[in-house]
């Protein structure tokens, strides 16, 4: 049996292989008989969407992908009112043309990780052996009642680049957690006991209520973001963490960040690589449906999505939001100051300089930051 063009792409059209390898001069004249098996095809169900939901726009060029947020949607002419993510331009497209986008199955956040060598041995803990996996100890996603830490501090595994063991990660981070774990991950390498590691993590995962009532305090209005449709309340996730740094653990922060002296790559890497204490920094990218969190410090970034802790590059901080994504600017930024008690800990002695003096001193440095 032999049929024409049109009805084999009535049949396979929808095949990305069909569009581009197969679609090329050398196939479309050099006269190739192409070998088909037939056999049924289940049709895939399209994932609906809806106003306010982020789409992929089909029709508009193959490079990257075209994300949009669903405006408004006309069911009757089948058209689609949409915001472009690349621009920032509102559109009409037709609703064939919109898929659903789901970024926790479309793509992984983060950018691929070297498979690098890391040893395959138990952290001591003053001797003790500890046999706990992660899913054991305390995750930001965990939905069960948190755990105790353990009292004493878990010594950070040195893969043989020297980047570190992150003690808390998730590879996914569906709760969007990544300002709370990167701060927990430094709270653990400035060699904080599991206890307080444990309380800060119930403070975070703690309501309003709870939260003021084991602080004894009143949550200040900085920290609120605004309220959702049933009328509750929501905290600024990177605020609240600052505050139950600043009241609970007697830490220190800056002021905002003056975000116009970070509008580049070069210009933020820089600023990061002279500061001497931690940076908590939110980060917006191209091609990236989400901000992302995480701490720099020594000129390593702690990254509460990836296993291991990397060096600050340039190139490491265009791509700090994932693979093929791209550094747009610095939505945020702090310094963090550990508290005294942290910093004269003798487990702490190898820190040289914290950078208090710097802040206060260096004209420079403090110009960076808005005054409290």
């Amino acid at each position: 049996m032999f049929v024409n063009y049109s009805q084999i792409h009535d049949v396979i059209g929808e095949e990305e292989w069909m569009n581009g390898e197969m679609n090329c001069i050398c196939n479309i004249g050099g006269h190739r008989i192409l070998s088909l098996s037939w056999g049924s095809k289940k049709k895939s169900k399209r994932k609906e969407f809806s106003v306010g939901d982020i789409v992929s726009v089909s029709n508009h060029g193959t490079k990257i992908v075209h994300l949009a947020k669903v405006l408004e949607i006309n069911k009757e002419e089948k058209i689609v009112n949409i915001k472009w993510q690349s621009t920032g331009k509102n559109d009409f497209v037709e609703m064939i043309d919109c898929h659903a986008y789901d970024v926790e199955v479309t793509s992984q956040q983060k950018r691929k990780k070297t498979d690098r060598y890391s040893p395959l041995q138990d952290a001591k803990v003053k001797g003790k052996l500890i046999t706990n996996t992660m899913e054991e100890k305390i995750t930001s996603d965990s939905t069960a009642t948190i755990p105790t830490l353990l009292e004493n501090n878990v010594e950070a595994t040195v893969c043989p680049d020297g980047e570190l063991e992150n003690e808390f990660y998730s590879k996914t981070n569906v709760s969007k957690l990544c300002a709370e774990g990167a701060i927990a991950n430094l709270m653990n390498m400035l060699h904080m006991s599991g206890e307080d590691l444990s309380l800060f993590w119930k403070l975070i995962q703690a309501d309003p209520i709870e939260l003021q009532s084991i602080v004894g305090k009143s949550i200040p209005k900085r920290v609120w973001k605004g309220s959702l449709h049933d009328g509750s309340l929501v905290l600024d996730s990177i605020e609240k963490s600052l505050w139950i740094l600043r009241e609970q653990f007697r830490f220190a922060t800056t002021g905002h960040l003056h975000l116009h002296k970070v509008t580049s790559v070069k210009r933020a890497f820089n600023m990061l690589k002279h500061m001497k204490f931690p940076m908590l920094i939110g980060v917006s990218s191209k091609q990236a449906c989400y901000d992302h969190v995480v701490v720099v410090w020594n000129n390593t970034v702690i990254d509460y999505e990836l296993k291991y802790t990397y060096r600050l590059t340039e190139e490491s901080l265009r791509q700090v939001c994932g693979e093929h994504t791209t550094f747009q600017k610095i939505t945020c930024g702090y310094g963090i100051f550990p508290s005294k008690m942290v910093r004269e800990d003798t487990t702490n002695s190898n820190v040289i300089d914290w950078g208090i003096t710097s802040f206060h001193e260096d004209v420079k440095v403090k110009s960076f930051f808005k005054l409290n």
